[in-house]
């Protein structure tokens, strides 16, 4: 018994159904056949695309600066808790040398040409906590990042895999079709075999 589409609403000719169960099921066998023979082209392994997948991430790179950029920040308020030297040399040169006058006795004042040296070393000891709880905070602001690049790796990984395990299951589910192809295709010469055979 076979069943055909309605000719005259459609206005085409069509097939009997067996047929387009025929032809959809070459269509398919031909196009998962050709999709399969390209999936394995390259085999990639898990860790292989983990590992391009860290290494390419742009979201990686972006923290990992951002890391980069708080580590500065920590050595800058760092930096106000140790203390600064400050080394400074001059050289006087007087055109006349200076002198005072006391009554008919003149006495210099100061050597016509001379040098002066200057070394100060300022620590800071007490601002009330102000300048260690900067660099505390800093130091925190540096671990969040290093946690947060850590987080944002494991996306990447987490990402990666879950679309790495959607392509294997994917692959299955061809080789599924394939084998539902190859049911139908018997089921077919069955029923084709039963029906010439009466």
């Amino acid at each position: 018994m076979t069943k055909w589409l309605d000719v005259q609403k459609h206005g085409y000719t069509c097939l009997p159904l067996r047929m387009w169960t025929v032809h959809l099921i070459a269509i398919i066998l031909i196009f998962t056949q050709a999709f399969v023979s390209l999936s394995y082209a390259e085999v990639l392994t898990l860790p292989q695309g983990l590992r391009l997948a860290r290494e390419g991430s742009r979201l990686i790179k972006i923290n990992q600066e951002q890391e980069k950029i708080s580590e500065g920040d920590t050595l800058i308020a760092r930096s106000a808790l140790l203390p600064s030297l400050n080394v400074s040399a001059n050289q006087t040169f007087f055109a006349k040398q200076p002198f005072a006058v006391f009554g008919p006795v003149t006495v210099p004042t100061s050597e016509k040409n001379f040098p002066s040296y200057s070394l100060s070393i300022q620590q800071l000891l007490y601002d009330f906590g102000g300048t260690i709880s900067r660099y505390r905070s800093s130091k925190a602001v540096l671990e969040t990042r290093k946690l947060d690049t850590v987080r944002i790796r494991n996306f990447v990984s987490l990402d990666f895999a879950l679309v790495y395990f959607d392509l294997l299951e994917s692959e299955k589910l061809v080789l599924v079709a394939e084998s539902e192809v190859r049911t139908l295709e018997s089921h077919l010469r069955d029923a084709k075999n039963l029906y010439e055979n009466g």
